[in-house]
């Protein structure tokens, strides 16, 4: 079986860190597979909801990508 954490939550919304990497790197700590959104603006990598918000390097998705489950929330980061 394969639990997926939503944003990072693995008990309960906690939208102040959502889509952080602590937040996320916890539940991955925790066994839990991650569903993400990633933004892809001016060739740059963010993470978050409604907006981009979180920058991310591209090696920590690569490094994570195993146990993340990608919203593309734009066009461009597809």
């Amino acid at each position: 079986m394969i639990l997926i954490s939503h944003r990072g939550n693995t008990n309960g919304s906690v939208p102040d860190l959502e889509n952080s990497v602590p937040y996320i790197e916890k539940a991955i700590y925790e066994s839990f597979n991650v569903e993400i959104d990633l933004w892809m603006i001016d060739n740059m990598l963010f993470l978050g909801h409604d907006s981009p918000t979180n920058k991310i390097q591209y090696s920590w998705l690569k490094s994570n990508i195993t146990k993340l489950w990608i919203h593309c929330k734009n066009i461009d980061v597809m």
